[in-house]
């Protein structure tokens, strides 16, 4: 053996290094658990045969030409399995990017006037800082310790009911600074969007916001455990939609809610969208109502409360998205077809057609978020956000994903995130890759009717809000609870959702 080992010493180094990447490649798959236990075990076979052909090209042929080729042959194979590798661990480690989330970040900020002396918060130490006495409160105090600590000193604080209070006193002169959750301010500068009213002078909020900027910002984490202890043959999913500019694991509004019921045995998912400016009691909020879209200010877990109260359902999971992420993953598909209910325009430069248009991210991107121009308003947004889902899911589905895997792997970071744990995505992979069979995805849309009211989150200030049609919300709650139980919808069942708002 050892003079044979002497006569083919490349023969002898290719099948060495075929032997030990084929053990790694082995233990990756492994390790990953992605593939099928019969998957598993043919490529185990597979690389077994060609490791013992190359160790054949070792120990029995005379002729050096024949090693040669051989060894040659031996070096290609551990090519291969170099680059399977690679794809089992870049995949493994892109879905542990996004898997089993347990922490959100709320940004709290300090906001001084734009022309303010102060340059740091040590400068702003002995100012009169103002807070809101009860909302967010958690993070506040947390931060307010932050800056004690930053400062060296206690903080001198002022409490107000309401953001448009506190901003009140900042303009008045009462305060000199704020101490504020950055998705309030949001609501400030966007007041103009919110569509208030009410009686007497309003003050110009997003003018008020535009005269502050920020003096310092802390940001406060907050752990959360999933719930979830069943099998995997049907979960409900929370899919939340951040805004344009959100960090993926930030506390936001969620400009998208759709739930989706999954259910893996009869391939069947529902998409079940709700407006963001139903009008609906928070799961913190003591029965007062709010706009669901500031549900996400208090956490994806108040967001996934709140909407389990008002279909009577139990959610699993969440999956957040940010939809200008989805931008970059829809251009390395190749752009997706995506289905419009109408013919409409988002200024200044996308046209879309009813029935089928061709879309890149861009486009897609305003496609999911315009709201304004459309007849049905938030809802028909609501359908349209579901149909780029759809399409997404399609694409990701089909072939084209082989042609550009890798980029696409790359695009999910910092675009999605769930707390669904690593093992559980694991087994629904290994399950469609058994079975391979196509899912059936329907969707379904809430309805109701726009008006004016105060919010848990704004006080008494009146914003413009929607209605629910309980009809409706009940038609989705019974929808969920026939895909969970294992029935097979069909369109008709799908009958009564949202219609064009006249």
């Amino acid at each position: 053996m050892k003079q044979k080992i002497r006569e083919n010493p490349m023969g002898t180094i290719a099948l060495l290094l075929q032997l030990v990447l084929s053990a790694a490649l082995m233990v990756l798959i492994v390790i990953s658990g992605l593939l099928p236990g019969i998957y598993t075990g043919l490529i185990g076979l597979g690389l077994a045969v060609l490791l013992a052909a190359a160790a054949l090209g070792v120990f029995l042929p005379r002729e050096r030409l024949v090693r040669l080729i051989i060894a040659v042959i031996s070096f290609i194979v551990s090519a291969v399995i170099i680059i399977a590798g690679i794809y089992v661990k870049r995949t493994s480690d892109a879905l542990s990017g996004i898997a089993g989330s347990s922490s959100e970040t709320a940004s709290i900020s300090v906001y001084v006037f734009e022309d303010d002396e102060a340059q740091t918060i040590e400068d702003a130490r002995d100012y009169d800082f103002g807070i809101l006495a009860s909302l967010d409160r958690d993070n506040t105090d947390k931060a307010l310790e932050m800056i004690e600590e930053d400062t060296g000193s206690a903080v001198n604080t002022s409490e107000y009911n309401t953001v448009t209070d506190l901003a009140d006193a900042m303009a008045d002169g009462e305060i000199q600074s704020i101490i504020l959750n950055q998705e309030y301010m949001k609501m400030l500068e966007e007041w103009d969007e919110e569509e208030a009213s009410g009686d007497g002078e309003e003050r110009d909020y997003p003018q008020f916001a535009a005269s502050l900027r920020i003096l310092a910002t802390y940001n406060i984490e907050n752990t959360r455990e999933a719930s979830y202890s069943g099998d995997n043959g049907e979960f409900i999913m929370y899919i939340s939609g951040i805004d344009t500019w959100g960090g993926i694991s930030t506390r936001s509004r969620s400009d998208v809610n759709i739930l989706a019921a999954v259910n893996t045995e009869t391939k069947e998912i529902l998409l079940v969208s709700t407006p963001r400016d139903y009008y609906v009691p928070l799961s913190i909020s003591g029965g007062v109502r709010d706009k669901l879209t500031h549900a996400g200010i208090y956490g994806v877990q108040c967001s996934m409360d709140t909407l389990s109260m008002l279909y009577g359902i139990d959610i699993d999971y969440y999956f957040r998205v940010n939809f200008s992420g989805f931008e970059k993953i829809i251009d390395e598909l190749g752009g997706i077809t995506v289905w419009s209910d109408y013919t409409f325009d988002v200024p200044p430069d996308f046209h879309y057609e009813q029935g089928n248009n061709d879309l890149n991210g861009l486009e897609a991107l305003a496609f999911a978020r315009e709201r304004y121009t459309l007849p049905g308003g938030d809802q028909a947004r609501g359908q349209n956000q579901m149909n780029v889902i759809i399409s997404v899911a399609d694409k990701l589905t089909s072939a084209a994903v082989l042609g550009n895997y890798m980029n696409i792997l790359d695009s999910l970071e910092g675009t999605f995130e769930t707390d669904m744990p690593y093992s559980t995505i694991a087994s629904l992979v290994r399950q469609q890759i058994a079975e391979g069979t196509q899912w059936n995805i329907s969707s379904y849309a809430v309805t109701g009717t726009g008006s004016h009211g105060s919010t848990y989150s704004m006080g008494s200030r009146q914003l413009y809000v929607m209605i629910p049609n309980q009809e409706s919300v009940d038609k989705a709650s019974q929808l969920i609870q026939r895909v969970m139980a294992g029935e097979k919808l069909e369109e008709t069942d799908l009958a009564g959702g949202y219609e064009t708002e006249e």
